[in-house]
């Protein structure tokens, strides 16, 4: 698991720095990518202890393997999607979300993962790790750790996503994650 996260790691930070260019001037730059490196050394340490899932080291695109990045995607989504709206609710969201939701008007890149750390642990991490856990290839695993990373942070850059930029400004829509917001779309919580 520990090549899993720094794998994670590595995603988030060259991700960052691909928007730092536009983002780095911002005065709140800096602390929410003090946090992020918070909880994402609490990861890493975790990591060490966490074992590996059964590696199926078949390179091939398999019908199987495609089935399964499928499943992992829909598992993905709905455990993000269920534990967000739950965060969502008066107490949980006054006692551990209204951190992340600080960021309502302005939405940066490294801000992704500046949460509360039980937030970081529940909602940004179980959704990705448990479907690790499925029968995969570790190339198909390496790829989605990357693109599931990749969107995350992405979603939260300042030049992306409109869609979650509406979920910071307004708080009880897109509680999903893009580009698709399919979750939001079938449960009528979707405001583009």
């Amino acid at each position: 698991m520990l090549g899993y996260c720094i794998l994670f790691i590595i995603t988030f930070v060259l991700t960052v720095l691909y928007y730092a260019e536009n983002e780095v001037q911002h005065p709140k730059y800096q602390d929410a990518l003090d946090a992020s490196v918070y909880n994402l050394i609490s990861a890493l340490m975790l990591s060490i202890v966490v074992p590996n899932p059964q590696t199926y080291d078949i390179y091939t695109l398999s019908p199987q393997n495609i089935m399964y990045v499928i499943i992992y995607a829909i598992i993905s989504q709905c455990i993000f999607y269920i534990i967000h709206r739950i965060l969502h609710t008066p107490e949980l969201y006054k006692t551990i979300h209204k951190r992340h939701h600080a960021w309502n008007n302005v939405v940066l890149s490294p801000a992704a993962f500046d949460c509360h750390f039980v937030e970081f642990w529940i909602c940004n991490m179980m959704p990705f790790a448990l479907p690790l856990y499925l029968p995969l290839t570790t190339f198909t695993r390496v790829t989605l750790i990357i693109v599931a990373t990749m969107s995350v942070v992405s979603s939260h850059a300042e030049t992306y996503e409109e869609e979650h930029k509406k979920h910071h400004q307004h708080a009880n829509c897109n509680y999903g994650f893009g580009p698709v917001y399919w979750l939001d779309k079938i449960l009528s919580t979707h405001r583009s």
